[in-house]
């Protein structure tokens, strides 16, 4: 397959080679219109010329330079505009203007303000940013709010969460922007360049080139900016792919809790949603060491309750005791392009994950990403980082769902072995449940 496409491509290439050709031919005047040929005689030669080596290099690192400097400028400003709604609309403007105002007007400007010498880096910074900062804002605002749910549970510090929840969310979009910025940077720096004619420059050699009429000189530029943006987006949405997924980096001296078994405690819990209520005085108290199994219809407030425990909601009124929570929640909230094991190195989970995991999957299961595994495997992935996780409580929301009978039955001693004398709340809509897990039930 893989070679058919480049087959198809080189024929292409040739096709179109061949129209170039045929048009020089027809226009029968070299100076004006030179053909393929013409025009590679003259890069051979510019490429015996030091000068042309090192125009070339001189004008590729500056525009490099603005690139990378715009790209890097750019993922503070996005993410400080998702963090700030204020710095948002301030900075909206700036952008608006920056991807408006033609090019020749800001040249003309900055060539009489700082003259030539720095001029392509703020032409390339101004055709990249607005680009780049533009399409991270709209990625991260496109993070799945529910991963992020998950990571204030787990108290995931905010570099896990650039590289394992946000990034996976704004890659697509960083990729469209710097695929599209990379080839306006050549054209936009080159313009600017003929323009302002600093020295050493791709700019000043066709300008030169245009001054002796040398057509297929400029036509041989044409193809070096050509190339160089082609290598340059290659590389560098290669190394953006590259990226590496993070390790599971165990604890293997054994599962140890950083906080005490705490106590689950919530007094007279309100908590309504545009004007129904959902839970009205509800009291719930776990000791230490217990498990209670909430039951109720579908709707009742099962899953606010837990969420207002684990602090994630806050109550109208009413008390909780907030403490560190260990929670699986009703949909399994993994990151899907990850393995079983990094998903609970992501949470912080202790002990030898590999080894525990080995006790609810099949181990070729292990090294596979979650998106490949079925909905069962995900399940007592998503059950294993609540438990393995440090913390002071364990929330269940229906842990069960999509297990067998068998499955259930494994899970639920595994569950019960790790608990560690933690107050355990788990919701489920099968009394066997609670009668497997040892638990009190409590109805909602």
């Amino acid at each position: 397959m893989r070679n058919k496409t480049i087959i198809k491509k080189t024929a292409i290439i040739c096709g179109w080679l061949l129209i170039w050709q045929a048009a020089a031919l027809l226009a029968r005047i070299p100076l004006f219109f030179p053909g393929p040929f013409e025009v590679a005689k003259e890069l051979i030669l510019k490429l015996k010329n030091s000068s042309f080596i090192t125009a070339v290099f001189s004008s590729y690192i500056r525009i490099l330079a603005g690139l990378f400097i715009a790209t890097l400028l750019s993922y503070p400003a996005a993410f400080l505009s998702y963090r700030f709604k204020l710095i948002e609309e301030l900075l909206s403007v700036p952008a608006a203007f920056l991807k408006s105002v033609p090019v020749a007007a800001v040249v003309v400007l900055l060539l009489i303000w700082s003259g030539a010498s720095h001029l392509v880096y703020y032409i390339t910074f101004m055709v990249v940013f607005p680009n780049v900062y533009g399409n991270l804002l709209s990625g991260l605002k496109k993070t799945d709010s529910n991963m992020l749910e998950m990571a204030d549970v787990f108290n995931i510090p905010f570099f896990k969460r650039l590289r394992c929840i946000y990034r996976p969310a704004y890659l697509p979009y960083l990729k469209s922007a710097m695929s599209f910025s990379i080839g306006m940077s050549f054209k936009s720096g080159v313009a600017a360049e003929i323009i302002g004619l600093p020295d050493h420059s791709i700019g000043t050699g066709i300008y030169m080139d245009k001054i002796y009429l040398n057509t297929a000189g400029v036509f041989a530029w044409v193809i070096v900016i050509l190339l160089l943006g082609f290598v340059s987006e290659k590389l560098i949405l290669f190394a953006i792919d590259a990226f590496p997924m993070p390790k599971a980096h165990n604890n293997k001296t054994g599962h140890e809790h950083a906080d005490a078994p705490g106590h689950i405690r919530a007094i007279k819990i309100n908590k309504s949603y545009d004007g129904k209520k959902v839970l009205n005085d509800v009291d719930t108290d776990i000791p230490a060491g217990s498990c209670v199994c909430l039951m109720g219809a579908s709707g009742i407030g099962k899953t606010t309750l837990l969420k207002t425990i684990s602090g994630l909601i806050k109550p109208d009124s009413g008390s909780v005791s907030l403490q560190k929570t260990g929670m699986c929640f009703q949909e399994d909230r993994l990151w899907e392009d990850a393995d079983a094991a990094v998903n609970l190195w992501l949470a912080g989970c202790e002990g030898d994950l590999p080894a525990e995991l080995k006790q609810l999957l099949p181990e070729e299961t292990l090294n596979t990403p979650v998106k490949n595994l079925s909905g069962g495997e995900k399940r007592r992935i998503a059950v294993a980082r609540a438990l393995l996780s440090p913390s002071a409580q364990i929330l269940l929301d229906e842990p069960f769902t999509g297990l067998d009978k068998d499955t259930r039955q494994k899970l639920i001693s595994w569950i019960l072995e790790k608990q560690n004398g933690r107050p355990m709340l788990v919701v489920s809509h099968d009394e066997e449940d609670a009668v497997l897990l040892k638990a009190k039930i409590i109805s909602l």
